[in-house]
């Protein structure tokens, strides 16, 4: 099994849930809602990106304030080569909620009171 994924479990009701209430879509926050977006992916690899990315926001360092400059597309590329897997935007915004982080929107994006740990994301 994949780096520390079995103890983040994740629905796809909960991913749905999380959508739905912020307007999340597989490319990001929107202003429509985004279910349909997300019933055409693939659930299994739904639910393994959104793991995977609560895993990852697990081992990192939370901020008492908002980082402005780093978006969600910069943690995504982390988590991806972390994982050497592709992430959609929009899940790692739904586990960043899942997993109580901080999120200001801007647009598709968001910027997250994180801070990467680079000892702990070296393969």
């Amino acid at each position: 099994m994949d780096k520390a994924i079995e103890d983040v479990t994740t629905t796809m009701d909960q991913i749905y849930d999380v959508a739905v209430k912020e307007s999340i879509g597989p490319n990001g926050f929107g202003e429509y809602s985004p279910v349909p977006d997300w019933l055409r992916l693939e659930a299994r690899d739904c639910k393994s990106q959104v793991e995977r990315c609560r895993a990852w926001i697990r081992g990192q360092d939370r901020t008492k304030t908002i980082r402005p400059g780093v978006s969600a597309d910069d943690y995504m590329r982390s988590v991806e080569r972390f994982y050497n897997h592709h992430i959609l935007k929009g899940a790692f915004l739904v586990a960043s909620y899942l997993e109580g982080v901080r999120v200001k929107r801007r647009g598709s994006d968001g910027n997250f009171n994180i801070r990467i740990n680079r000892h702990r994301n070296v393969l």
